[in-house]
């Protein structure tokens, strides 16, 4: 499914207006009269605290990677410092150009660039392989005379990487992988033709945590003279220190002959704050293919080294501080730690009954299946339990899974972790069977609409969320039908329904909003209790020194008093 943030399954205050793409709403107005900041504190604690918890204990296995509040503290400072500068003018704002600089290198020297390299600090992994491919494309039509460039792919390649094909009209051709997950280098090599661009392989893949055969994709690339594009984006960071630590890998970096680009994102696991990452060129000369710049206007020359024009500088300086303080011993500690618990979990998953490991994970990424119980109903299960696994929908060879992306706390929470999901396990056997609850369901739904042509998407889109039993006001406690409906669905239909839910979702609208609040009332005055606790502790804290001389001051009059006989205790 497309790259997405996990949706909370609680109500949310945020008004969920289920209009089905249409249908007038009432908007909100901005406040008459600003609001006190302590109002506003308020009421994003209450929001926040809609969300998931468990970031920091380890307990999510996606979307989220954090160390200690020590180096949350310092990157949030230098974010802060950096929060109003802006990147689009670096003339202006030399300190962003000397930082970007310096953290690029640093990512060069990391995955073994050569002198010649060169790179762009961007807004996430989506940018970064995003520009690779626009480098691509405009470097073949330019100086190959490409005019319809295609890139090639495996089908467990990102899907940033369509994404961005999508967007710049280029051909995208997905070639399955074997058996092992790992791209079959011949069948890619086969799918060349004289408009290919570029190639790409992962290091490692997202969803299995195994690592593309580089060195021979480097081979096919040399041979063809193709641009060769290394996706690191959340294993670039992991696997040099892997390697240092003494894990056997294969090749994957600029190392290999034929690699032209890489990309490793600092938000990932170098655990810097949101959003961070890192493009790079072997040849820093063919950066100039991602840039954009305009002087045919009559304002001034515009010249964007990425995507963004106007950015803060805040994620740049955050990602600087967080690699400065943590330093290589730092981030050393951290990846053994995070190898020890990707061990265990590797050890421990298959020892569950009911539980297989699909693919052999070369990173800290693992994906387990099973043919026992839904793996839908056990990521429900888990979260209950407090804990979130993600769970992926079956696509080509890879069978309906759930992921996990191992932090540093894996170390200590797999035992915890294997123990609930051994549970979890046993209890999902009880669960009703997904396959007579909608199959027939669906079908029937299906078959009137596949009936009439062209398929009327938006009745479509009604038709299969009143099956699922979606409430237009709320989102659904679990997920485990709704991803149960969505694996048995064509790739094009998942898509399309997704593009109209979250167009729905993404809606809002003040009756619906009221409701909600009304629902959530005992959630929201738990979480304004916590808030007023917080500040309070907040307090004490900032003014520790006053109220230690105070104390101290009414201690010394107490002894004082008692000495005269003016109290007794």
């Amino acid at each position: 499914s497309p790259e997405t943030e996990h949706s909370n399954p609680n109500k949310s205050l945020m008004s969920q207006q289920y209009a089905f793409t249409s249908g007038a709403v009432q908007h909100k107005t901005l406040p008459k009269k600003g609001l006190p900041a302590l109002e506003i504190d308020a009421n994003l604690h209450v929001l926040s605290s809609l969300d998931m918890s468990g970031s920091n204990s380890g307990a999510i296995f996606a979307y989220v990677y954090s160390l200690k509040d020590s180096v949350n503290r310092v990157a949030i400072k230098a974010y802060n410092q950096f929060l109003g500068k802006n990147g689009l003018d670096f003339t202006v704002f030399p300190s962003m150009l000397e930082l970007e600089n310096q953290v690029v290198s640093m990512m060069c020297s990391h995955l073994r660039a050569p002198p010649t390299a060169g790179g762009c600090f961007t807004s996430g992994g989506t940018e970064s392989c995003f520009l690779a491919v626009k480098q691509a494309v405009f470097y073949a039509r330019k100086v190959r005379n490409i005019q319809n460039p295609e890139i090639v792919v495996s089908t467990t390649t990102h899907v940033c990487f369509q994404k961005a094909c999508d967007y710049l009209n280029v051909r995208y051709i997905s070639v399955p992988v074997k058996d092992d997950f790992r791209a079959d280098v011949a069948a890619m090599k086969e799918a060349c033709n004289e408009n290919t661009c570029l190639l790409v392989g992962s290091a490692c893949s997202y969803a299995h945590g195994v690592i593309d055969p580089i060195k021979e994709l480097g081979e096919v690339a040399l041979e063809k003279g193709l641009l060769l594009h290394v996706d690191g984006c959340i294993g670039g960071f992991v696997l040099p220190y892997w390697r240092r630590l003494g894990k056997k890998l294969p090749e994957f970096d600029f190392n290999v002959p034929g690699v032209t680009s890489m990309s490793v994102d600092l938000h990932k696991y170098a655990f810097c704050q949101k959003p961070a990452s890192v493009v790079i060129y072997k040849d820093r000369d063919m950066r100039r293919y991602q840039y954009w710049s305009s002087a045919d206007w009559s304002g001034y020359t515009m010249i964007n080294s990425t995507i963004q024009s106007t950015k803060t500088g805040g994620a740049l300086a955050a990602a600087w501080a967080t690699l400065n303080y943590v330093g290589d011993e730092g981030y050393i500690k951290v990846m053994q730690q995070m190898l020890d618990g990707t061990n265990a979990l590797l050890e421990g998953l298959p020892k569950i009954k009911g539980i297989q490991l699909q693919g052999q994970a070369e990173s800290n990424l693992i994906s387990f299946t099973s043919d026992e119980v839904s793996v839908f109903h056990l990521a429900d299960d888990m979260k209950e339990r407090g804990w979130y696994i993600q769970p992926q929908l079956g696509f080509k060879n890879s069978k309906p899974n759930i992921h996990l992306s191992i932090n540093p706390q894996a170390k200590t929470s797999a035992p915890k972790l294997l123990s609930d999901l051994a549970k979890s396990v046993e209890a999902c056997r009880t669960k009703p069977d997904l396959s007579k609850m909608w199959d027939e369901k669906m079908d029937l739904v299906m078959k009137k609409h596949q009936a009439t042509s062209p398929i009327d998407e938006h009745q479509l889109y009604k038709d299969l969320i009143n099956l699922a039993g979606v409430k237009p006001d709320e989102l659904p406690d679990g997920l485990a039908n709704i991803n149960y409906m969505m694996n048995r669905m064509d790739t094009q239909t998942r898509e399309m329904l997704l593009k109209f839910f979250v167009s729905d979702v993404f809606t809002f609208d003040t009756e619906v909003s009221k409701r909600q609040e009304q629902q959530l009332k005992p959630k929201i005055n738990s979480a304004i209790k916590s808030w007023v606790f917080g500040r309070v502790k907040m307090f004490i804290s900032d003014n520790s020194t006053t109220f230690l001389l105070g104390a101290a001051t009414g201690a010394a009059c107490l002894f004082l008093a008692q000495k005269k006989g003016v109290v007794s205790l």
